[in-house]
């Protein structure tokens, strides 16, 4: 048991976490990261050159609204951008 919780701990593994073994949790493609969050992408760029940026565009060059971009396999929106930023 986790200690103070009274819950199991998992045991870890090597399978990552989330659906599927992919590097996003979209896919594999980073192309498409723009339809998934709000990232620095070729929108920031325009703005702001020197910064590395992905090489597709979601439109928002800073913060952009919610609900903007497609859900991720548990169905929730935004988890990409400016949330976990």
């Amino acid at each position: 048991m986790a200690v103070g919780t009274g819950y199991q701990r998992r045991r870890s593994s090597s399978t990552p976490c989330g659906p599927g073994d992919t590097v996003y949790h979209f896919g594999d493609n980073p192309q498409t990261l723009c339809e998934y969050g709000n990232v620095p992408d070729q929108s920031r760029n325009a703005v702001s050159p020197e910064l590395v940026t992905a090489a597709c565009s979601d439109g928002f060059a800073d913060m952009a609204p919610v609900g903007q971009f497609k859900p991720n396999a548990f169905g929730l929106h935004d988890m990409t951008g400016n949330v976990w930023e």
